[in-house]
C-alpha cells in the first residue's frame, strides 16, 4: 500500500469626563438589536469548507443577516482542513463528526456538538474508464481518501472488508487529502480510479459523463448494520467558548435553524451560493439541492444520543479501537441545552 499526505455607550459623569473617556475608552462590540436578537453582540468564528454543503448555511446566515437579527457577529473562515486549524486554537466551532468530538476531548480540546447538521451525505466516485462498478472492484486501483480518521474512511473500509472481502489498506493505493478539490483534481488528471467525494461536488462529477457513483455514504452506513437516522455531521463549539458565550450559542443555533428552513424553501438561494463556487449548470445544481436537502438535519431530539451510542456500538468493533483513537464513545459530545 503507498499512502501520500499531502457602548457605545458613555456612563454620564459630567461633559469633560465624557470627553476623556471618549478618547481612551477601549473598542467593544456592538450590543445586539432586534426584538429576535438573544446573543450578546460578540463573534463566532466557524471554521467552514468552501466547497462542501457546510458552506450553504454559513452563506445564508451571513447573506441574509440573521447574525445581526439573532445578535451575534458570524466570522467565516475558510479552510479545507478544519479539524488541524481547529487544534491549533483557531475557531470557535466547526462541523464535525462523532469520532473527531471523542479524539478532541481525549486530547483535552473539549468541544460539545449543540445542534446537528447532516445524516450520511458523500458518496465513492469512479472514473468511466477505471473499469471499477462497485467497491468490490477497487481491488488493485488507486484510491483518493479524505484521511484515514475521518469516518467516511472508516465505514468504507469496514464495508469493503463485510461485503467483498478486501482489506483497502492492503489492497488499494491511498491518496489522502483533506480537500475533495484536490482528489476531484487528481481523479480528472487520470491519477486516481476512484474516490471518496462530498455530496455537493458529486452532481457536477457525475453530470460531466465522465464518473459514476459507486456507493453512497449511507448505503454503505446501513449495509454495515449503522443506524440510518444519526446525526453524522454536527455543529461543534469549544467548551470554552458554550461556558463564557452561552447566548451566542443559542443565537447560533437559532440563525442556523432559520437558515436551515430557507435552504428548505428557497431554491434560488442555493443557485446563488453555487454561483459563487463555481457552479452555474441548472441540472448540477437541482440535484445538488435536492442531494442536500434530504440529508440536512436542524435539531437534535432525545434519539440523536442514543443513535450515537448505537452506531459506535457497532464500528468500533468493526474498525478497532487501534484506527478510531478510542475504545468508546466520549461522554457529553452532544448537549441538547440549545435546542
Amino acid at each position: 500500500m503507498t499512502t501520500t499526505s499531502t457602548a457605545k455607550g458613555f456612563v454620564a459623569l459630567g461633559f469633560s469626563a465624557l470627553l476623556l473617556t471618549a478618547c481612551s475608552a477601549p473598542e467593544v462590540a456592538a450590543g445586539p438589536t432586534g426584538d429576535d436578537a438573544i446573543g450578546n453582540g460578540g463573534v463566532v468564528e466557524l471554521l467552514v469548507s468552501p466547497s462542501g454543503t457546510q458552506a450553504f448555511p454559513a452563506y445564508v446566515i451571513e447573506h441574509m443577516g440573521l447574525d445581526e437579527k439573532y445578535g451575534f457577529e458570524l466570522k467565516i473562515v475558510d479552510t479545507n482542513d478544519a479539524q488541524t486549524v481547529y487544534r491549533t486554537g483557531e475557531g470557535d466551532a466547526m462541523t464535525t463528526s462523532w469520532n473527531v468530538l471523542t479524539n478532541l476531548k481525549a486530547a483535552g480540546v473539549d468541544t460539545t456538538a449543540v445542534a446537528p447538521f447532516t445524516s450520511w451525505v458523500n458518496t465513492v466516485v469512479a472514473s468511466k474508464d477505471s473499469g471499477v462498478e462497485d467497491i468490490g472492484d477497487l481491488d488493485g486501483k488507486r484510491l483518493g481518501i479524505m484521511g484515514k480518521t475521518s469516518s467516511d474512511w472508516f465505514i468504507l473500509s469496514a464495508y469493503a472488508e463485510q461485503e467483498f472481502g478486501i482489506d483497502l489498506e492492503s489492497a488499494v493505493t491511498l491518496q489522502e487529502s483533506p480537500s475533495p478539490a484536490l482528489l476531484q483534481g487528481l481523479i480528472g488528471q487520470g491519477e486516481l480510479d476512484a474516490t471518496q467525494m462530498y455530496n455537493d461536488m458529486t452532481p457536477s462529477m457525475t453530470a460531466s459523463g465522465d464518473y459514476t457513483v459507486i456507493a453512497t455514504l449511507e448505503e454503505m452506513a446501513t449495509g454495515i448494520g449503522l443506524p440510518a437516522e444519526v446525526p453524522y455531521l454536527v455543529y461543534g463549539f469549544r467548551d470554552s467558548y458554550i461556558e463564557e458565550n452561552p447566548e451566542n450559542v443559542e443565537a447560533f443555533v437559532a440563525a442556523y435553524r432559520e437558515a436551515y428552513q430557507i435552504l428548505m424553501d428557497d431554491d434560488q438561494v442555493w443557485a446563488d451560493k453555487a454561483a459563487d463556487m463555481g457552479i452555474t449548470d441548472d441540472a448540477v445544481i437541482a440535484e445538488l439541492r435536492e442531494m442536500s436537502r434530504v440529508a440536512l438535519r436542524s435539531e437534535f431530539t432525545e434519539e440523536s444520543q442514543a443513535a450515537l451510542e448505537a452506531m459506535a456500538e457497532v464500528l468500533i468493533p468493526l474498525v478497532g479501537a487501534e484506527n478510531l483513537g478510542f475504545d468508546e464513545l466520549a461522554d457529553g459530545i452532544l448537549t441538547l441545552d440549545f435546542q
